[in-house]
């Protein structure tokens, strides 16, 4: 039988065809498959393919995949597989491709992110592994993708309830890159969805919620630091944001505040050149920002938490062991009351005090 050269590489392709199948594994089935492509071998293609669909956590650990290109780690990414904990392999692939070449890769992490499919993570390691990436706490996007699974999380487990009056809405308003869009997240629809830009684009401002309207106060945006305050009041039919309010008497972001006994209390913060001990605080019903004490250490990145007729602060960026108090006094119509406090792990309580001032709790 004579045999032509388009035979005889016929018979050769086969044999290749036949020791690349036997041989696929993790860490060169992506070769083969590329090898598959280029020489238009569709059967070995397909059982490269397979093989990767069935084995694909081995394959996100093969050093090939760190050398992919974008488009073909989304491939990737899109694949389905029966192997448990798919996802946080997924994940985890994702970051170290990310950082094997930074530079040119951040910027396709967010990409990456939301075809991971994060709801299907474990509460656990959202919370733990996802949450302290800063791939993703340096990025609006990848935290609402965060937040939107760990609700998502949390619904599975709790059904989501909400007491009877309490909202089942979340915004979030501005952030780092400076923004003026407002996003709404459902915690019964596990959705978002978009409201009204606020009036002026603000990094590091704090709201709060007075009689649903929502009170947007200070902020940044570059260099430049603002005192201005608008508001969004959503009691009414389509909600705009008004900028018609009075100013604080200081220009502020990265600053905490909250509402207690129908005012409104800001604390702390940034100014551009330094944090801040000075404190304010807003009647809403006469439109009217007063001064009052500082605190005792400037603080900036904290939290101010309502705690029955007290108002606490901690965990600022300088001081984060410490807690302070703040009592306004009892010249206005409210039952006194104790605040019980956490210092250092140890209980504490603050008796209630007949002044403006702010004080360190302690053993009483």
């Amino acid at each position: 039988m004579e045999f032509n050269n388009n035979h005889a590489t016929e018979i050769l392709s086969n044999l290749n065809e036949k020791f690349f199948k036997a041989s696929l594994n993790g860490e060169n089935c992506l070769k083969i498959r590329s090898y598959s492509n280029r020489y238009n071998m569709g059967d070995l293609g397909q059982a490269a393919e397979t093989f990767i669909s069935k084995n694909l956590g081995a394959v996100l650990k093969s050093g090939d995949f760190l050398q992919f290109s974008v488009d073909d780690v989304k491939a990737m990414m899109k694949l389905e597989s029966v192997e448990d904990s798919i996802d946080e392999e997924k994940y985890r692939s994702a970051v170290a491709w990310a950082f094997h070449d930074f530079d040119d890769r951040w910027k396709n992490f967010s990409d990456l992110c939301h075809l991971i499919q994060l709801e299907n993570l474990s509460k656990d390691f959202l919370i733990k592994v996802v949450q302290k990436e800063k791939l993703v706490c340096n990025s609006t996007d990848r935290m609402h993708l965060l937040v939107t699974s760990l609700v998502s999380q949390i619904s599975k487990a709790s059904a989501c309830k909400v007491k009877p009056g309490q909202s089942d809405e979340i915004l979030i308003i501005g952030g780092w890159n400076c923004e003026r869009s407002v996003a709404k997240f459902n915690t019964k629809t596990i959705q978002w969805s978009n409201m009204t830009d606020t009036n002026i684009a603000r990094r590091w401002p704090s709201a709060v919620n007075y009689n649903q309207q929502i009170l947007l106060m200070g902020g940044s945006k570059g260099r430049t630091y603002y005192n201005s305050v608008e508001m969004l009041d959503l009691n009414d039919e389509n909600p705009k944001w008004d900028s018609n309010l009075p100013s604080m008497g200081e220009k502020r972001g990265l600053f905490a505040s909250a509402l207690l006994d129908g005012l409104v209390y800001c604390a702390g913060g940034y100014n551009g050149t330094g944090s801040l001990s000075s404190c304010e605080s807003y009647h809403p019903e006469e439109r009217k920002w007063s001064s009052i004490r500082n605190m005792n250490i400037k603080r900036s990145s904290h939290s101010l938490v309502r705690a029955r007729a007290l108002l606490s602060e901690f965990n600022s960026f300088h001081e984060r062991t410490s807690v302070q108090c703040f009592h306004p006094g009892f010249s206005r119509t409210r039952n006194p009351g104790f605040s019980a406090l956490f210092y250092d792990s140890k209980p504490g309580v603050l008796k209630c005090q007949d002044q403006d001032i702010w004080k360190n709790p302690g053993k009483v």
